[in-house]
């Protein structure tokens, strides 16, 4: 069984009796198994009520597992159950004629008077997670029925723009069997009282989601627009900043450097710039051009080339220091022919 703390783990024996008095309770709580959810604080209080002795030893979970148990394990037969479920009967509905093993045929009553289940004078075949499954699905119709109903109350002819978003939902089952219960009868049901407009459709669709994610405890986004009030930094501006914070960085540490500080960090620093500039040095113009002497015997025009001429080839030459780049600027002036000899 569930311990708390400090308590010596020893498992808890449930005698018929108890078992019995779980049933007893959980039909109380659940007003005969018509709401299966939000019962089990209910239930759990009423059960320490009889047994005060296990309030410390006992959960609130471990009190509807039992139940789970006895359900699915047949620990109480049939007829036992049924019986249970008469009495507590008797108690929610005084003065009501509920027998135990005759069926009751269906009586005509007025809309404001008290109906005692069906399931109360008829034993059930059905097992026992099936008949709850579908009083699940019944209780989650009829919130998704309210649910839809004040959704299209409250978004009827409102600009789509300015409605509350619909956020991303967690797959699970109980969305899945809302979804389905949406799509096979809520909206077919009023489509075929509307006039089946653009207008019509949208809104049906939309508050049919939030009927769904309200019907599942789920939120509904904001439909306040927000208009952002920093100002974008754009991409060429965060660039040249990094560059500066960078520059600024290393001209630190160089001067630290210069003061004598040998630290981790200024030390590879220096030799990084040192190494980067060496090798931006090496493909570096040494001075300015000179006018060329051509010595060719063939007519060649190298006589005919300005001073400007060359500053500007010499300039667009050693515009980038690296011998990837000067390689590429050197083909790309060339005309490559076949030799004839």
């Amino acid at each position: 069984m569930t311990t708390k703390a400090d308590f010596p783990r020893q498992r808890l024996t449930w005698n018929v009796q108890m078992n019995e008095d779980v049933m007893r309770y959980y039909y109380k709580a659940t007003r005969l198994e018509e709401h299966l959810i939000g019962h089990k604080a209910e239930m759990y209080r009423l059960f320490v009520l009889k047994y005060p002795e296990l309030r410390e030893r006992v959960t609130e979970q471990r009190v509807m597992d039992q139940t789970h148990q006895i359900l699915c394990t047949c620990k109480i037969v049939t007829e036992r159950l049924e019986q249970l479920k008469a009495k507590v009967a008797k108690e929610l509905y005084p003065g009501r004629d509920v027998s135990e093993n005759i069926s009751v045929q269906e009586a005509t009553v007025d809309a404001s008077s008290e109906i005692i289940p069906d399931s109360l004078t008829e034993l059930s075949t059905a097992p026992y997670e099936e008949r709850r499954e579908k009083m699940v699905e019944n209780e989650t119709l009829g919130i998704l029925k309210e649910e839809f109903e004040k959704a299209l109350i409250a978004f009827l002819g409102t600009n789509p723009l300015l409605r509350p978003t619909i956020g991303r939902q967690i797959n699970s089952k109980k969305l899945a069997v809302a979804v389905n219960l949406m799509n096979t009868i809520i909206i077919p049901e009023h489509l075929a009282q509307v006039e089946n407009t653009f207008d019509a459709i949208h809104t049906t669709t939309y508050a049919a989601g939030v009927a769904i994610v309200r019907s599942i405890g789920g939120k509904i986004g904001d439909s306040t627009v927000r208009v952002s009030t920093q100002r974008k930094t754009p991409a060429w501006e965060r660039r040249l900043t990094h560059e500066v914070d960078t520059l600024r960085r290393q001209l630190g540490r160089l001067t630290q450097y210069m003061r004598g500080n040998r630290t981790k960090k200024v030390v590879a620093t220096y030799y990084e710039l040192q190494k980067d500039i060496s090798k931006h040095t090496k493909y570096s113009a040494k001075s300015l051009p000179d006018r060329p002497n051509c010595i060719h015997k063939k007519t060649y025009e190298c006589n005919s080339l300005t001073m400007s001429d060359l500053i500007d080839f010499h300039t667009c030459f050693y515009k980038h220091r690296d011998k990837r780049s000067q390689d590429a600027f050197i083909l790309k002036h060339m005309t490559i022919s076949k030799v004839a000899r």
